[in-house]
């Protein structure tokens, strides 16, 4: 492990090494109306780690206004995330 990152494709074994388990929407729908009855989150902003294919992101770009930017290191990942963002039409809030 102490040589993971000292190889110039860590990256690419880094994707192969790490799955992409997508949030359910009911999960990050209750943790968003939860932490808005905390906090009104309209107009706020979020960063996602780990952002898979952008549908946490997505969802707090349209229903809360929120700026929001996802970090991903899979690029499939990010081009999935990317075209949904342009289908949505959120490219200035994602």
């Amino acid at each position: 492990m102490s040589d993971y990152f000292h190889t110039e494709s860590w990256k690419i074994i880094a994707q192969n090494d790490l799955p992409f388990l997508p949030t359910p929407h009911e999960v990050y729908e209750a943790a968003f109306t939860y932490l808005d009855t905390i906090f009104p989150l309209n107009h706020r902003r979020m960063i996602d780690l780990g952002a898979g294919d952008g549908r946490v992101i997505i969802h707090a770009a349209e229903k809360y206004v929120m700026i929001t930017v996802g970090i991903e290191i899979n690029l499939e990942l990010i081009s999935t995330a990317q075209a949904h963002i342009k289908d949505k039409k959120l490219e200035h809030k994602c």
